[in-house]
């Protein structure tokens, strides 16, 4: 694959995440953390009885560890000794792995521009969405690179490889479409003709695919694709006139979608009865907890909520 092929491929299902975010499921590649016991200190990605678990690698690749050739970063991963080099031409390392249609995935990885062996082209980190045929219905990524990097992308420092902390993390994310029976996470380096230089080598460890976690905004249980008050806790999705925005949420009586004096006026009507579309807090009183609401609201739009607001619904 050439820059200017990376470079026209078409994007869709989502954009580059760059802040790394807590995310507690659990990761779906079989040895992200590409770690080879018992393996030469540099041994190809894969030969034979070597091949690391799950993964395909193709053209320049690598794991290497202390001893290597031109030396070995320190892991990223906590009590690792490894890690995974990619170099030449198109050198790559891919899994595949079975999705859900519907469902936010989130690929990441660790990179490095190790000073011994530096980097002088591109490096990829892609997530592809496929069918049960295997045509790709969608793909994203992330990319960096150093001298012969575009501007656009984000540049690799040249580290020693002796702290953690030298690694840079790349993520990508996005919501598997309808169809999808797969996932791919693609680690590839991409040579650049413009750069007359064809030694460099990046190295990657601790990839991961997870499922993204799903928004909750008022933490209540509801997610906030579904949540009738996505800011406003309220578990039971209560919802009496039916509009789609629930009553925790919805001093606006009138649904004409703007929370006013006419919504004040007929809250005073029903002001210490159980009037149920204007209990908003549903302890079966209209009181001044309710009217604390419509106070918090006035001359704004109820809500908000998954549905929006709909004058007259």
């Amino acid at each position: 694959m050439s820059l200017k092929t990376l470079l026209l491929t078409p994007l869709v299902l989502g954009s580059v995440i760059s802040l790394v975010s807590a995310n507690s499921h659990a990761n779906l590649l079989t040895n992200g953390r590409f770690e080879m016991p018992d393996t030469p200190a540099e041994t190809l990605c894969a030969s034979g009885s070597f091949s690391v678990p799950g993964w395909g690698c193709f053209n320049g690749s690598l794991i290497v560890g202390p001893g290597a050739t031109f030396g070995a970063p320190v892991s990223h991963d906590d009590g690792g000794s490894q890690s995974l080099k990619l170099f030449g031409f198109d050198g790559g390392a891919d899994q595949f792995v079975p999705v859900t249609a519907g469902t936010t995935y989130e690929a990441s990885v660790w990179a490095m521009n190790f000073s011994a062996d530096p980097f002088n082209h591109l490096a990829l980190l892609a997530l592809n969405f496929l069918d049960a045929d295997s045509n790709v219905l969608g793909e994203i990524f992330s990319a960096v690179g150093q001298i012969g990097g575009d501007d656009s992308f984000q540049q690799l420092a040249t580290r020693d490889g002796a702290e953690v902390s030298d690694w840079t993390r790349l993520s990508v994310m996005g919501q598997a479409p309808a169809g999808t029976t797969t996932a791919k996470v693609l680690l590839l380096h991409v040579f650049d003709e413009a750069n007359a230089n064809p030694a460099s080598a990046i190295y990657f460890d601790d990839a991961s695919l997870t499922i993204a976690p799903v928004p909750d905004s008022d933490a209540d249980g509801v997610t906030d694709s579904t949540d009738n008050c996505t800011l406003v806790a309220n578990d039971d999705q209560r919802d009496t006139d039916g509009d789609g925005i629930g009553n925790a949420c919805d001093p606006d009586l009138n649904n004409d979608c703007t929370v006013d004096l006419l919504d004040l006026a007929s809250f005073r009507t029903v002001f210490l009865t159980g009037d149920a579309n204007a209990d908003l807090n549903g302890d079966g009183t209209v009181d001044l907890f309710d009217l604390a609401r419509v106070r918090q609201l006035f001359l704004q739009p109820p809500g908000p909520s998954a549905t929006g607001c709909t004058p007259g619904r």
